[in-house]
């Protein structure tokens, strides 16, 4: 073990430095930046039929559902058909 005291905490700095000014402000003479958009946003729901567009929540987890089982359905249909022409 040392015998050496603990260094002593930097003396403080009572003065204030001058701030900087801010980088949201710009700087004299500097052009100011383009912040229009290029194109206007696409509409997300464009693709979607008008009548799917007036259908509550309910009914278009219904017709999820529909849906989802006729891909089973017909995946299930197609790969059993694939089965029986490799063993026939």
């Amino acid at each position: 073990m040392s015998s050496a005291p603990p260094p002593s905490n930097p003396p403080s700095n009572s003065e204030k430095k001058p701030e900087a000014s801010s980088p949201a402000a710009p700087a004299e003479g500097a052009a100011a930046m383009d912040v229009t958009p290029d194109a206007p946003p696409e509409d997300p729901f464009k693709d979607i039929p008008q009548d799917i567009l007036e259908l509550g929540t309910d009914e278009i987890i219904t017709r999820t559902r529909l849906i989802d089982n006729d891909i089973k359905v017909k995946t299930f249909f197609t790969m059993s058909s694939f089965k029986a022409l490799a063993f026939s």
